[in-house]
């Protein structure tokens, strides 16, 4: 219990702590989970293929009522090419590729409102970035959680993200 504690009350302090121009840098949730991992030793699992079937459709639902879906568009262009240019490399199946993809860190954790671009080409930008930093990472071999370090890495550059037009 002491650890889950812990966690949540660095999420909290993050989004009170780390700030730029009086906004948040972090997701608070993806900065708690990440010192987690980091200081605490815990570990994720963020697939949840299993469902699929429902978190595609809410996914897409939620990131549109937030207008979100740029990020979305960026991310799953930009995975689908290297992790399929990879699969095709690498002669294995390319359905085997949607079996990998973390359905609710794409649709919850990735779109977070609050510390995303606000312009069109921000997002795009922004999701395009989470998706080659996690690439990348991951073919690096990179021990610890690659979706968390490339969201934190790209929630860095909104500031600068938010003024492009």
């Amino acid at each position: 219990w002491l650890n889950i504690i812990i966690t949540c009350s660095v999420a909290i302090l993050s989004k009170h702590i780390i700030r730029f121009h009086k906004r948040h840098i972090f997701n608070p949730a993806a900065f708690g989970i990440f010192f987690a991992i980091i200081l605490l030793g815990a570990s994720t699992q963020w697939k949840a293929t299993y469902m699929w079937y429902a978190l595609i459709p809410f996914g897409i639902y939620f990131a549109r009522s937030i207008n979100k879906l740029e990020i979305i568009y960026g991310y799953a262009v930009v995975s689908l090419l290297l992790f399929g240019g990879q699969a095709i490399m690498q002669k294995t199946a390319l359905p085997n590729i949607f079996l990998y993809f973390s359905y609710f860190y794409i649709f919850i954790m990735l779109i977070e409102p609050k510390t995303t671009p606000i312009t069109k080409k921000g997002k795009y930008i922004f999701g395009i970035t989470v998706a080659a930093l996690v690439f990348i990472m991951t073919s690096a071999g990179v021990g610890f959680d690659v979706e968390l370090s490339s969201l934190l890495a790209a929630n860095c550059a909104v500031p600068v993200l938010n003024i492009l037009k």
